[in-house]
């Protein structure tokens, strides 16, 4: 079986730029014939140097359509699997003379995901002519089928995670009383509800901090409500890191994932894999992959309420937190690892393309 990946973008470090490659990774030690293409120049270095001779893009002001047909006619691949769906995969899907299309979804593919006045349309006027669906979340492909008309296989798998092993496990026996939150800064982040609600934490949780890592087009916004919310002693907009495992995350208590759509957020899962404790909102897959307790809290998007509750259970039981550092790290290692992943993505490929 030859599988093309099709990657609208590869210029980040980001949780779809990893996942793309780690699933072309995957299907290559299985035996796949599996490589990436790229629509959107330039490469990141990481990502050229992982996948090598595995990754091509496209000309840089290429038309993207135009250049993906090319390299399919040379290329001759059984299907293609777009990650995640985007505007190129969506052209692609009005051509008849192409290989069978699937694609991931990294929402939980409810129309509030979708809601610009492009987007919207555009995933409405292509999913039916998808082949297959993969997505991370168990809602996501009736979701697709109720608002957007999709009607293929479809198969729900975590990402794929290959962590460093030698990351060390959380063990933090006293509070440190810093919260901290790690990822891109967009509006379906949640930074900015997050931010607004962090007062009412402290008033039933006690003196707090927080700190948010990342970068992007919210950092301007953000910095705004930090001071708008007379936050300024109590929130650190510590910018862009290389990893999120430089990171010392044994300085935090807890970790933070309040995004208002999400598939499962990579820094969700970093975070298990570190050992924390952790709240994540329900919309993600998270609820797929783990049970609610101990390892992790969930709350409703938007909830300040659920928040605070969530926040001041785990201080509650912070002496016994990290007794589980090592069965959050085991919920990633059992579930998102290539053996248990790859098998499902191949299963998809082949009822895709025996339909």
């Amino acid at each position: 079986m030859k599988v093309l990946l099709l990657a609208e973008w590869l210029h980040h470090v980001g949780g779809c730029e990893t996942f793309i490659a780690a699933v072309c990774q995957g299907l290559v030690e299985a035996g796949i014939d599996a490589s990436v293409f790229v629509v959107a120049p330039p490469v990141h270095a990481r990502w050229r140097e992982a996948l090598g001779e595995r990754c091509v893009a496209a000309e840089e002001g290429a038309d993207t359509l135009d250049a993906l047909r090319v390299h399919i006619r040379h290329l001759k691949p059984d299907l293609v699997h777009a990650i995640p769906l985007e505007q190129t995969a969506f052209r692609f899907a009005a051509l008849t003379d192409r290989p069978p299309l699937i694609g991931t979804e990294p929402s939980d593919g409810s129309d509030r995901c979708h809601w610009t006045s492009v987007y919207g349309p555009a995933m409405a006027a292509a999913l039916p002519h998808f082949a297959g669906i993969h997505c991370f979340s168990s809602r996501a492909a009736e979701n697709l089928r109720r608002w957007f008309g999709f009607d293929g296989q479809s198969k729900q798998l975590p990402p794929l995670c290959a962590f460093p092993v030698e990351t060390p496990l959380w063990q933090r026996r006293e509070p440190a009383r810093r919260l901290v939150g790690w990822g891109r800064l967009s509006t379906e982040k949640g930074w900015t509800f997050l931010i607004e609600s962090l007062a009412a934490i402290r008033r039933e949780c006690g003196p707090l901090t927080l700190d948010l890592w990342g970068d992007g087009p919210l950092m301007p916004v953000l910095r705004d409500l930090v001071v708008s919310c007379g936050e300024r002693e109590h929130v650190r907009l510590m910018g862009a890191y290389p990893n999120p495992f430089c990171l010392d995350q044994h300085n935090y208590d807890i970790a933070l994932t309040p995004s208002f759509f999400e598939g499962l957020p990579y820094a969700f899962l970093e975070a298990l894999w570190c050992g924390m404790p952790a709240i994540v909102t329900r919309v993600s897959g998270a609820p797929d992959l783990v049970a609610e307790g101990l390892l992790c809290r969930f709350v409703d998007p938007g909830d300040q309420r659920q928040l605070v509750d969530a926040v001041r259970g785990l201080y509650d039981s912070f002496a016994s937190l990290a007794n589980h550092a090592a069965a959050r790290r085991a919920v990633v290692a059992e579930q998102c690892t290539a053996a248990s992943v790859v098998p499902g993505m191949l299963d998809l490929y082949r009822r895709t393309l025996a339909a």
